[in-house]
């Protein structure tokens, strides 16, 4: 008890600001809506796991790709499965409570390895919250907010072992990778990580050489050693090697590459102006700051950079590898103008510390998923989530096969399975050019719409107005089809009898 008073006794003002940061990215985290558009299929993957004990290897969620291979199940089937399981314990609540408390917790790796490498909590904070803005918009809920917390903690792993004597860090690599390897088709930035931490021990150990005080090469022995055995981890999944192939097929699916988040960010909306302002910001400082950045430093930076520039969901790794280096040279340049601190906090400051880190803790409460639900009534599912047409769809059991927007297919692959199989859903790289084509086409109303439907044979559409809404207008003037429900969310025709 002594023990823990000394240590509310030295808290400083200075740590408000780690804890303000961790505190907003909750807030945001658990304030955040289920959003629909993956979501609902991965948790209906999982399902098929838990209940036939196998990873799935063919498509029986569509009719227009039925029985085809989707490979891509091997890749983030771990994931799937944990989805599942939350959903079926506590609802859309818990998986939106847990998926805060994931996010929280890898921006408070980030914040730890930055404050490591900065020794201020302030600069810490500030790179982190960063990296959380680089970030903001990768943060729906599925597989890959596991994939960011790996990273994450392989990157405070590394920085953990660089500071040890041992080598008893090396075994958590691997771990990680075979993690990682399971549940994200992104864990070859953790291999990228590993390489850099590699490259970092060779030009150590060079710079050492030359000045002639060349010792035993223990850290670069224990970075390669980590970065093999995490190699061979990769391959302690269903795929296999076979993950080279998948990262190839998903590198160059033109389906894949025309997805907003795999193309590059756009300034002139917010997630491409948030990018390129703090993009910007982090320049400004590597260019002020009075320590020159080393090389090791600047391949990082500018490798996640690139990344960043050519994907759009590749900002959010930027931030979180970034962090470190910027919070090393924000401290450097606040050395310039921060005055010397005490040796030890006074009491009124520790006080008023204490009395932030608990509002800040009733703040992240109230922020909670089930907190907000009671306080406020909003749902956790997105309202753009087709829950009550879907309803009306499984009740008046109108004729198939469907043609859908490609924004309801997820909730549908969950809600409406097995009596009404999707047209098309967000596993882009499954469906072939001439479906998409197709797709496109019919959403647009083109003018050989009803002729595309007819060769599917649809006899039900399941249309969104926000993106079908020519076709919704073309199908309510049309004599073949009937309308039989609307919302705001969606329009329901079926086929006129």
């Amino acid at each position: 008890m002594a023990r823990f008073g000394s240590r509310l006794g030295s808290l400083r003002l200075e740590h408000l600001w780690p804890a303000t940061v961790l505190t907003l990215i909750f807030a945001l985290t658990a304030a955040m809506p289920v959003a629909q558009a993956d979501f609902w299929w991965h948790v209906t993957v999982g399902e098929q796991i838990a209940a036939t004990r196998s990873i799935p290897a063919l498509d029986t969620f569509t009719h227009t790709q039925a029985g085809d291979p989707y490979p891509s199940y091997q890749q983030f089937w771990l994931m799937d499965l944990v989805l599942y399981w939350l959903h079926a314990l506590g609802g859309p609540v818990l998986v939106s409570v847990v998926h805060a408390l994931t996010l929280t917790t890898t921006y408070a790796l980030v914040l730890w390895v930055a404050w490591r490498a900065s020794h201020s909590w302030r600069a810490a904070a500030i790179a982190t919250l960063l990296a959380a803005i680089l970030g903001f918009f990768n943060w729906n809920i599925r597989p890959q907010t596991a994939a960011f917390l790996l990273g994450a903690l392989l990157l405070a792993g590394i920085t953990a072992q660089r500071s040890s004597a041992s080598g008893r860090w090396v075994a958590l690599f691997p771990l990680v990778m075979v993690v990682w390897a399971n549940a994200h088709g992104t864990f070859p930035i953790g291999l990228a990580l590993l390489g850099l931490w590699v490259l970092d021990e060779l030009v150590t150990q060079a710079r050492a050489i030359r000045a002639g005080e060349a010792g035993p090469a223990t850290g670069l022995t224990r970075a390669a050693l980590a970065l093999l055995l995490s190699l061979l981890a990769t391959f302690v999944s269903p795929a296999g090697p076979g993950w080279l192939r998948y990262v190839g097929a998903m590198a160059g699916n033109e389906a894949v590459q025309g997805v907003s988040e795999w193309l590059p960010p756009d300034p002139t909306e917010a997630q491409g102006a948030s990018f390129f302002a703090v993009l910007l910001l982090m320049v400004f400082v590597l260019i002020r700051s009075p320590r020159r950045p080393t090389l090791v430093e600047l391949v990082t930076f500018l490798a996640f950079a690139a990344l960043g520039i050519r994907y759009g969901r590749g900002s959010v790794w930027l931030g979180i590898v970034a962090a470190p280096v910027i919070a090393a040279h924000l401290a450097a340049l606040g050395a310039r103008f921060r005055p010397a601190q005490p040796a030890a906090p006074s009491r009124t400051e520790s006080r008023f510390a204490l009395g932030g880190l608990v509002v800040l803790t009733l703040a992240a409460l109230v922020a909670a998923a089930p907190a907000r639900e009671a306080l406020t009534g909003r749902q956790v599912i997105a309202s753009d989530t087709p829950v009550e047409s879907t309803a009306f769809l499984l009740a008046a059991q109108p004729p198939g096969p469907i043609f859908n927007s490609q924004v309801f297919g997820s909730y549908l692959i969950w809600a409406a399975q097995p009596d009404y199989p999707v047209f098309i859903d967000s596993r882009v790289e499954l469906f072939p050019d001439a479906v998409w084509e197709d797709y496109a086409a019919i959403s647009a109303a083109r003018w050989d719409w009803q002729a595309r439907l007819d060769r599917y044979g649809v006899r039900t559409l399941f249309l969104s107005p926000e993106y079908a809404e020519h076709l919704i207008e073309a199908a309510t003037a049309s004599p073949a089809w009937v309308e039989i429900y609307r919302d705001d969310v969606a329009v329901i025709l079926t086929q006129s009898p």
